[in-house]
């Protein structure tokens, strides 16, 4: 592999095609042929850092909403050297304030049922016999 110094400071691999195609991209000396970039391994980051390690820590999918793109993300060096701030939404679910609006309103309506009941309980209670075991 032939190492060229990026414009940012970092190392950049790079190898010849003909060595890429025959799996030799490691030992590939080549200097003289066009050489093109050797990309990390693994599938490539979808998302920034603070919304990969919010997803780590809650255990839960966090979609990226941040104010970078995701060709920024891909760009951008994945071991920063200063400590960066995104401001990250985490938004709940699109049904949840109609599932408590309903929950609210159940309720109240069974509190409305209770006191009627309660009142009617007391009309029978005076008119009724009281009750023997």
């Amino acid at each position: 592999m032939v190492y060229i110094q990026a414009t940012d400071g970092s190392m950049k691999k790079y190898a010849c095609l003909t060595c890429i195609k025959g799996h030799r991209s490691t030992s590939c000396q080549h200097a003289d042929r066009e050489l093109v970039e050797i990309r990390k391994k693994g599938r490539p980051v979808s998302q920034c850092a603070e919304c990969r390690n919010l997803r780590k820590t809650k255990q839960v999918h966090i979609k990226c909403m941040c104010k970078t793109s995701l060709s920024s993300i891909v760009k951008r060096d994945p071991y920063p050297t200063q400590q960066q701030t995104i401001d990250v939404v985490l938004s709940p679910p699109a049904n949840e304030p109609a599932r408590r609006l309903s929950v609210i309103d159940n309720l109240e309506s069974e509190k409305q049922d209770l006191e009627l009941d309660g009142k009617r309980s007391q009309v029978f209670s005076l008119h009724s016999p009281p009750w023997n075991p």
